[in-house]
């Protein structure tokens, strides 16, 4: 049987692997940033830096005006996604695991998993069962004790003794109906929490997407244009020995790999 919180909201755990996510992160963080340092490096060639010349260094200037403009539109935008997946994989698990927030309607939640709420939540869920039928049963001595539907009227013993008990099962329901509520209330607090730091994340991305104003099809044309790069770094790694220019062709020969 599937349960729903007062608020409409399904119980299960909420998915998603938050060390995978924060891996992924870093990941994108890093190659935007290594893509960010290439570009510049790249637009270093293009506005003519460089002393060396041959047929090779100056198709690798030509190409490389066309290529680091749309390797900085990359750049950013893994960086922005890599940042907003990184701010979600932390929310993913404060979520999963100990919130420690107030809510509303639930109070603090102290549980130390999100799993664990969901345990005790099924566990309340069946109390509450539980004692709403023990309340029926109460009701239905009572009823019997005042002689209900013909049958023989009890004595006042036995009309007090029905009517205290269905006192007590009563309190019993809705204390329990109480707890079970105030579990619902952390529960939909985990789960607006998570709702806000996803929609949040989309947002990010779908800023980063903008911001950047690319997609990945420039790689396939970039894959054409830094055949000439890469044959340049070729050419002009068996002549360069500075050490300024050492890191440049290494630099050109990562994003010839990268694409």
């Amino acid at each position: 049987m599937t349960l729903e919180s007062p608020k409409g909201t399904t119980l299960q755990l909420i998915d998603g692997n938050p060390d995978d996510l924060l891996r992924s992160a870093k990941d994108l963080i890093t190659s935007g940033e290594e893509m960010e340092r290439s570009a510049a490096r790249l637009e270093d060639i293009s506005n003519g830096t460089s002393d060396l010349k041959s047929e090779a260094i100056a198709k690798l200037r030509e190409n490389a005006g066309d290529v680091f403009p749309e390797l900085r539109k990359a750049a950013i935008r893994y960086d922005g996604t890599g940042q907003a997946l990184k701010k979600y994989s932390y929310a993913l698990d404060r979520v999963q695991g100990a919130l420690q927030m107030c809510t509303a309607e639930g109070g603090v939640d102290s549980y130390t998993s999100l799993n664990a709420l969901i345990t005790d939540i099924e566990d309340a869920h069946q109390s509450v069962q539980t004692k709403r039928s023990q309340e029926d049963t109460a009701e239905g001595a009572v009823d019997d004790a005042d002689g209900f539907l013909g049958f023989s009227e009890g004595t006042d013993e036995e009309k007090a003794e029905a009517k205290s008990d269905l006192t007590e099962a009563t309190a019993a329901r809705e204390e329990a109906e109480e707890e079970l509520r105030e579990l619902w209330g952390k529960f939909d607090g985990r789960v607006s929490y998570w709702e806000d730091a996803y929609d949040e994340a989309v947002g990010e991305i779908e800023d980063a997407f903008k911001a950047a104003d690319n997609d990945d099809k420039f790689l396939s044309t970039l894959g054409s244009v830094l055949g000439w790069i890469a044959l340049g770094v070729g050419i002009a790694a068996l002549f360069i020995t500075s050490p300024v220019w050492g890191p440049i062709a290494s630099a050109i020969a990562v994003i010839a790999a990268v694409a």
